[in-house]
């Protein structure tokens, strides 16, 4: 927003504040383009194409709880639970999830920037 001073210390209460990561994605998304991050992604072709492509369980209409549960769920269960029987496979999974979430990321921060310059 033009003019705000970001305050790190109001940004994560009101993170706390989200109950569950799909609605943490949907508040950063929300806080960067004003929008969620479904409408966000569908607006862009070439992510909109990629995970199409490349994710056949991430559904763009559904990406917030698709991140939780194949990204967030996993690595929950491997810091919280100590649950060390996932797979090789499965770990990539989860970078490739994760990565991909980073680069969604960059782009709404770049089309924010873009917003406020």
């Amino acid at each position: 927003m033009p003019g705000k001073i970001f305050d790190r210390e109001k940004c994560e209460r009101e993170l706390r504040g989200f109950t569950a990561i799909d609605r943490k994605i949907e508040g950063v998304s929300n806080f960067l383009v004003g929008s969620g991050i479904d409408d966000f992604v569908k607006s862009r072709p070439v992510l909109r194409d990629h995970i199409t492509a490349n994710f056949k369980s991430i559904r763009v209409g559904n990406l917030p709880a698709d991140f939780q549960q194949h990204l967030f769920w996993p690595r929950n269960s491997v810091l919280h639970w100590g649950n060390a029987r996932y797979s090789y496979e499965d770990a990539a999974k989860c970078f490739s999830f994760a990565e991909l979430g980073l680069w969604i990321l960059h782009e709404m921060d770049l089309h924010r920037r873009a917003l406020i310059s």
